[in-house]
């Protein structure tokens, strides 16, 4: 049986930008790999015949994953945001997309579906939920799931505790931040630069590793029109 926590927060100096309030933390029926171990990791490179962008790609269990975010800006330059609309960003941290961008569509909320592949290069496709948890479970479960696959550096502190996580599997998740539109003042704010990363799942979840809970990686309900980054898996 798979069972939820629901959990608030209302913490930290900056403002925290969630999809909702209300943050689910995934406890799943499947196995847990309390002892994981990943000795040899087979760490390789992939490039996008797209734009000729190098990514490194780790496999770990039986899933290989991009061991970077997605910075694909589409043939024509327009595709996705660099955090501050700074280009140097998105080298470091890759691109934010809204949904459509992800999906590959036009924006429009209702009828842009959920598509596999998305904008990840040929053979590669964008997590399901599923596949988020696979992965999950295989690191320790949601618990420590945001320890072990955080960068061992550019994470903030929150109060004295060091947000960085070990990186045991070569994940390297970074905080690359989030947009949204502020609707009510007609403006694009960007948020939580080396505080949290947030990444796209299937069309009802979305997983979230922030600084400040450590440990834990959350999935939340997203909106249509905010932007988060991007990591593709291997078909």
């Amino acid at each position: 049986m798979k069972t939820k926590l629901f959990l608030t927060f209302t913490i930290m100096k900056r403002p925290l930008v969630m999809l909702a309030v209300g943050l689910f933390m995934v406890v799943c029926n499947n196995p847990v790999n309390n002892n994981p171990v990943n000795n040899n990791p087979e760490n390789s490179a992939f490039t996008d015949s797209r734009d000729g962008k190098k990514y490194r790609t780790i496999k770990i269990g039986t899933q290989t994953w991009f061991a970077e975010n997605l910075n694909y800006a589409g043939s024509g330059g327009d595709i996705g945001a660099c955090y501050d609309n700074n280009p140097n960003n998105c080298v470091k941290y890759g691109r934010l997309y809204n949904w459509s961008e992800a999906m590959g569509c036009n924006f429009a909320d209702d009828s842009c579906d959920y598509t596999e592949q998305g904008i990840c290069p040929e053979g590669w496709h964008i997590p399901s939920r599923e596949e988020w948890i696979m992965l999950i479970n295989f690191v320790g479960g949601a618990s420590i799931a945001g320890t072990k696959l955080k960068a061992r550096k550019g994470w903030n502190s929150y109060e004295g505790e060091d947000g960085n996580g070990t990186d045991e599997f070569s994940f390297s998740a970074i905080p690359a931040g989030t947009k949204r539109f502020n609707f009510l003042q007609n403006y694009e704010e960007f948020h939580n630069i080396d505080y949290i990363s947030v990444w796209y799942g299937e069309p009802m979840g979305l997983f979230i590793a922030a600084a400040y809970t450590q440990g834990i990686l959350f999935e939340s309900l997203r909106d249509y029109s905010d932007f988060f980054s991007l990591r593709c898996i291997k078909n």
